[in-house]
């Protein structure tokens, strides 16, 4: 499938999924992170960037492999 597809697809699923799970109760990042961490820490700046180079790493990963 092309990238614009996957693009639309996740988008897609986004506005589904996430409306449900607010619905059912399921908190929020912010919301977790602030009950971790406390308001205004810099252990959740740390946390957020260390899982965003975890996922961007795996992307880049599964990039490589594919081609």
């Amino acid at each position: 499938m092309p990238k614009k597809i996957y693009f639309l697809l996740g988008v897609c699923i986004s506005v589904i999924v996430l409306p449900f799970l607010q619905a059912i109760g399921v908190p929020s990042f912010e919301v977790v992170l602030t009950s971790l961490f406390g308001k205004g820490s810099i252990g959740a700046v740390l946390f957020t960037a260390a899982i965003l180079v975890l996922i961007l790493a795996g992307m880049l990963t599964l990039n490589k492999s594919t081609n």
